[in-house]
């Protein structure tokens, strides 16, 4: 059986909801102190408060969902009515998946995560990368929020909204996506403010919770930050 990282627990100074603001601006005192504990208060405080900011800001995300569904329509004119009607209802509908995404997809990066510290021979418990890898996705909850907001701001001006471009705060916000090779589009995706930032938390949180002094921290939250792009940049390949 699997021993858990030896992690000496900071003795508890904060409070839980400290935890929610240090995410953010100190992200170390949060992983010190919650270095044994389990991903269960992150994972279901994401989970619901993406659930909620999905809903909320549903009127602000109204143009990028029409931008996606004009760019489906282009691609298949003949179907435009059933894409529409079927992307109008999906769009009320799917929120209520979120949280099965939420859960599905930390599980599956903190599987990522224990692989990655293998590799790099941190120690490092499935139990503690499961808990890292549902606060490191904190991250998306401002970037949720930055999309809305840019591209509601961009409909109004009378701009045309693109669905890669006004949903990227990285160079690919300054780029034509037609003309970027498919294989590359994902890896440029990477170079996005909240990708980054969500690799900061992540190699943070592994020196602290590992005890990681050399490079293996920010070795391992590379692999996993990149693990993004792969099936993406793998897909682009086979396809063609």
């Amino acid at each position: 059986m699997e021993s858990v990282a030896t992690v000496q627990p900071v003795e508890e100074k904060a409070s839980r909801w400290e935890d929610f603001i240090d995410i953010y601006i100190a992200p170390a005192a949060l992983f010190a102190r919650r270095a044994t504990e389990s991903a269960k208060v992150p994972l279901i405080s994401l989970a619901v408060i993406t659930l909620a900011l999905y809903y909320v800001l549903l009127p602000l995300m109204a143009p990028l969902h029409q931008a996606g569904l004009a760019q489906a329509i282009a691609q298949n004119p003949e179907a435009a009515e059933q894409i529409q009607s079927f992307g109008n209802r999906m769009r009320l509908i799917q929120g209520i998946f979120v949280p099965l995404f939420v859960a599905a997809f930390t599980l599956l990066i903190a599987a990522v995560t224990l692989l990655a510290a293998k590799i790099f021979s941190l120690p490092l418990s499935f139990r503690q990368a499961f808990m890292i890898t549902a606060w490191t996705g904190f991250v998306g909850i401002p970037q949720q929020i930055a999309i809305g907001i840019s591209a509601f701001l961009k409909d109004r001006s009378g701009a045309a909204l693109d669905l890669a471009r006004d949903t990227s705060f990285g160079p690919l916000r300054f780029m034509n996506p037609e003309t970027i090779n498919d294989v590359l589009m994902p890896l440029i995706r990477r170079f996005d403010l909240f990708a980054l930032w969500g690799l900061v938390i992540m190699a943070i949180a592994l020196k602290v919770v590992a005890r990681s002094e050399g490079p293996q921290a920010w070795g391992a939250a590379a692999l996993v930050w990149i693990s993004y792009a792969l099936p993406m940049v793998i897909w682009a390949a086979v396809k063609g």
